[in-house]
């Protein structure tokens, strides 16, 4: 097998959402971008919703093709980290930045 990244589509309301995602992916969008190059995960946001727009305009919803695009963004950034070796704790993460606290006191 290939390189991969992981990704998910938010697809819990309605509920038929899954369905409908998997769809526009599997008829649409997978197949716009399988096939091309793209020197980053940011190229390639760009060119996909750039090429999506038209469709989530006529279709009066552009939320499952945002879901969509965001889920295969996820996935390309994934496959970014795993081909550079690090975890996605790192690899999701600015280098550099101050991290997180994962509490934050209440008063």
């Amino acid at each position: 097998m290939g390189a991969h990244g992981w990704g998910e589509v938010w697809a819990n309301f309605p509920p038929s959402g899954a369905e409908s995602k998997a769809r526009l992916l599997e008829t649409l969008i997978v197949p716009t971008a399988l096939g091309r190059t793209y020197a980053s995960p940011t190229a390639a946001w760009i060119d996909l919703t750039n090429r999506m727009r038209r469709n989530a305009i006529q279709s009066a919803e552009p939320g499952p093709f945002a879901a969509c695009l965001a889920g295969i963004d996820v996935a390309l950034w994934d496959l970014v980290a795993r081909r550079a070796g690090v975890g996605d704790e790192i690899g999701l993460a600015h280098r550099g930045a101050e991290p997180v606290p994962q509490r934050v006191p209440v008063r």
